[in-house]
């Protein structure tokens, strides 16, 4: 009964190690997820970079004045 003591430093050791390893895990997901959003954001900005600069909007943008409304050629 009284050589358990030995014990306690090992468990606690591995509860540590335990718990260490699920917050690593859990870091882990929150990565992935964060470089998963970040992806989406940038094909995302991608995409409308790609709209706004294309040629018909150029051509639009270029008979704006410049509150937007179209330029009165009369």
């Amino acid at each position: 009964m009284g050589h358990t003591a030995g014990h306690v430093q090992s468990l606690l050791l591995g509860v540590i190690l335990l718990m260490l390893a699920a917050f690593c895990i859990a870091l882990q997901i929150i990565s992935e997820v964060q470089q998963i959003q970040r992806k989406l954001v940038e094909d995302q900005l991608e995409k409308i970079k790609e709209i706004l600069y294309s040629t018909e909007y150029q051509k639009i943008w270029a008979q704006q004045n410049e509150y937007g409304d179209p330029q009165q050629l009369g």
